[in-house]
């Protein structure tokens, strides 16, 4: 099995958002995203910052104070609904 080149790849849309720790999982997920924007990192918080500048100044769906990064961070390899990332 090869090893993936990145430790994370920040992945979003305009409807859902990720990070990801193996490539293989996003490759399999990339056809859920509309206007797929990935990126490979080495550290856990550009990828964060990837995703959260992503959303807010590509597709001004969010301010960033409105988003909460901290889910992106926990629930690695799972792919969230742009909703799911507002902060309530």
């Amino acid at each position: 099995m090869s090893k993936s080149k990145y430790a994370y790849y920040a992945a979003y849309g305009k409807n859902r958002a990720a990070i990801y720790t193996n490539w293989k999982k996003l490759e399999s997920q990339q056809r859920f995203y509309k206007g797929l924007k990935y990126k490979g990192f080495y550290l856990i918080s550009e990828a964060i910052d990837f995703v959260a500048n992503g959303i807010c100044n590509d597709y001004k769906i969010f301010e960033q104070s409105q988003i909460d990064t901290s889910i992106l961070e926990k629930n690695r390899n799972y792919t969230f609904s742009i909703d799911e990332l507002k902060k309530m």
